[in-house]
């Protein structure tokens, strides 16, 4: 299950792991993952099962305030491990657990 892995991300993104729940829309699948890193508009989430592209998830944080709708993006291989799988989300927030507050989008990152 691969995707079209972006060349150029629209915004920087900071290492912060954080629990979350991901919630299939479409299926009643779920599953506890940890972000490998997270911006306002999207994450890279370590998961252990893989996710289609386009699959419309809804995405909340264990500890803090995030919940919000999300599709996936890509998923990708990591070899036995598991997979990692970029998300965007629908809607830009300040919602996780540990986001600066002085963040700032910067392009090409």
């Amino acid at each position: 299950m691969s995707g079209a892995f972006p060349s150029q991300r629209i915004e920087s993104r900071i290492s912060l792991e954080i629990l979350v729940e991901i919630y299939s829309l479409d299926n009643t699948t779920f599953e506890f993952a940890n972000t490998i890193d997270i911006s306002k508009h999207g994450a890279r989430v370590f998961s252990k099962t893989p996710w289609a592209p386009q699959q419309r998830l809804s995405i909340r944080s264990v500890n803090g305030n995030l919940n919000a709708r999300a599709h996936v993006v890509y998923c990708q291989r990591l070899g036995e491990q598991g997979y990692a799988i970029g998300l965007e989300l629908h809607q830009p927030t300040d919602g996780w657990p540990g986001f600066p507050k002085t963040f700032s989008a910067k392009a090409g990152a």
